[in-house]
């Protein structure tokens, strides 16, 4: 995978009702730098990670399994996220940050 400017990386976990306009806004941003949209499944067991995988973004995005971790906020999940990531630079949007 090439190097990216920018890694969105987003715990989610059972985020179907809200994770629609989240990617939406995500996918309208516009910028001359790379970026690649990482998705935390925190153990999702509604229809998030599938709902994700229809939309646009999902060209861009990966999926990495964080369900060992404890809170979705806690910041648990971020630990073994940076090396999943192509870039050290990360914003971090809650699922339901509309």
């Amino acid at each position: 995978m090439p190097q990216m400017d920018v890694s969105i990386v987003m715990p989610v976990l059972n985020g179907a009702a809200s994770i629609g306009p989240q990617l939406d806004a995500l996918y309208a941003q516009r910028t001359e730098r790379s970026w690649e949209f990482v998705l935390a499944d925190n153990g999702c067991t509604d229809e998030t990670v599938e709902l994700a995988s229809r939309h646009p973004i999902s060209a861009r995005m990966k999926v990495v399994n964080a369900s060992r971790r404890t809170s979705v906020y806690s910041g648990a999940s971020r630990p073994p996220i940076p090396r999943q990531a192509g870039h050290p630079f990360q914003a971090n949007p809650a699922t339901d940050s509309t």
